[in-house]
């Protein structure tokens, strides 16, 4: 049972057809994952929240009034896997590959070294989380990290902003894109968002608002 057009909460179209991620990630991985997994989040969510405050409230509210919260946990966990979910999705793009542009460049040097110890490492997180969670790009204090969560825990309750995922180790998803990250090079997207990584095939792309924190966090940087 898919949400109707009353639902609070909606799946997102993906922004690209399930198979335009191939020979990385394939059309079945993509239809598990999008049409069970995340599907099913939003359906929860929709069931868990009616006639509540909470069906009254944006999804990154729902989010940050349930966290921490036994009570509202199953709220909590499918609110905040629906928006890993989408923003995942969202940072994913066929057709990458190259260098990243020399500003983002800069500043991936002065956060970690370089950019290919970047590529290491945000990879490596993934690889290394236990379970299933996501490894995560964010901007915080001025300056930009890699993290890991496990579940549904996520950065926006952490006083961080983020720029990029990558699924933990036990997805499909994340086996297929941790192997192509570390033996691919990127170049930025027509829009010059964040470069993710990947094979010729794709790039991972941030939302606007990450895109917004990244400019605050080099803004910080500037003597």
């Amino acid at each position: 049972m898919k949400p109707t057009n009353s639902s609070p909460f909606q799946l997102p179209a993906l922004p690209w057809q399930e198979n335009a991620l191939e020979p990385v990630i394939s059309a079945r991985t993509i239809g598990l994952h999008y049409g069970k997994h995340h599907a099913t989040y939003v359906k929860k969510l929709n069931e868990l929240v009616a006639g509540t405050r909470y069906a009254e409230l944006p999804l990154e509210q729902v989010i940050a009034a349930t966290a921490g919260n036994a009570e509202t946990a199953k709220i909590f966990n499918n609110a905040a896997q629906t928006w890993n979910h989408t923003f995942f999705w969202d940072c994913l793009r066929p057709g990458g590959g190259g260098q990243p542009p020399r500003e983002l460049a800069r500043t991936l040097e002065q956060s970690f070294g370089d950019y290919s110890r970047f590529k290491e490492k945000f990879a490596q997180a993934a690889v290394d989380q236990f379970g299933s969670g996501w490894a995560w790009l964010v901007a915080r204090g001025g300056k930009l990290e890699v993290i890991s969560t496990s579940n549904a825990q996520t950065p926006i309750t952490m006083g961080a902003t983020p720029l990029l995922t990558m699924a933990s180790r036990t997805s499909q998803v994340s086996s297929s894109v941790a192997r192509q990250f570390k033996a691919s090079t990127l170049r930025p997207s027509r829009r010059k968002l964040i470069p993710l990584p990947n094979s010729k095939r794709w790039m991972l792309r941030p939302p606007l608002t990450s895109r917004r924190a990244f400019r605050r966090c080099k803004r910080r940087r500037r003597p």
